[in-house]
């Protein structure tokens, strides 16, 4: 299967995909876009800043001085680590190194709390919903915006569900069919997304084409 790259950003990003050469340069600007520096196809991380090296993470946030750290997810506010991998869900780690599959979900000071993240059963019943709701009229799948305006912000999800012909992209539509006050309320459309369905991360900057076989498949009950 063919990798596509971006050209190196002037942050230092490369985006990565499988799927397309624009889907590889929407990541490299989405790493841009949260000031990430130096790291070759992590998604779904915010505020992370004089990061470098950095490969394949995802979810993480308000991380600082991390240098070649690789499959990272949702770790938050860690500092100055390095040459970690496969670690989640640490939060407030300050100079580890070499550490591997490491797991700090219990750590009550961490910012992506667990109770907000949705569990694989969550995830596939959120996403059922979406595709309910897009297989049903699928010109409402429009992966070029978040949301097509803040109007659905003052829907019922049952009107979301029914009557709305607002359009999203994947993880607004994660976002704005969330029962969760702080994912819908409170988040950014992409980690909203993300904690409402972890699986789904990969897609968010995927061409629609691509989503909706993904959605139509149910690819996401399988992974």
């Amino acid at each position: 299967m063919k990798r596509y790259e971006s050209i190196k950003t002037p942050m230092g990003n490369i985006g990565a995909s499988y799927e397309s050469q624009s889907a590889a340069d929407a990541q490299a600007a989405e790493m841009d876009k949260n000031d990430n520096r130096n790291c070759i196809n992590c998604s779904v991380c915010s505020d992370c800043s004089d990061c470098s090296g950095c490969s394949d993470c995802s979810g993480c946030s308000d991380c600082s001085g991390c240098s070649d750290c690789s499959r990272c997810s949702r770790c938050s506010g860690c500092s100055d680590c390095s040459d970690c991998s496969g670690c989640s869900d640490c939060s407030r780690c300050s100079r580890c190194s070499d550490i591997e599959d490491k797991k700090g979900a219990e750590n009550i000071g961490r910012y992506l709390s667990a109770k907000l993240i949705a569990t694989p059963a969550q995830a596939i019943e959120n996403l059922d919903k979406v595709r309910e709701i897009v297989l049903a009229d699928q010109k409402r799948l429009n992966m070029g915006h978040w949301h097509q305006t803040e109007g659905w912000r003052n829907h019922s999800i049952e009107h979301e569900l029914t009557q709305c012909q607002t359009t999203h992209c994947l993880a607004g539509f994660l976002q704005a069919t969330s029962k969760v006050p702080e994912i819908r309320d409170s988040l950014y459309p992409q980690k909203a997304g993300f904690f409402s369905a972890p699986v789904a991360a990969g897609m968010f900057f995927q061409p629609a084409g691509r989503v909706l076989e993904w959605l139509e498949k149910r690819e996401y009950a399988k992974d």
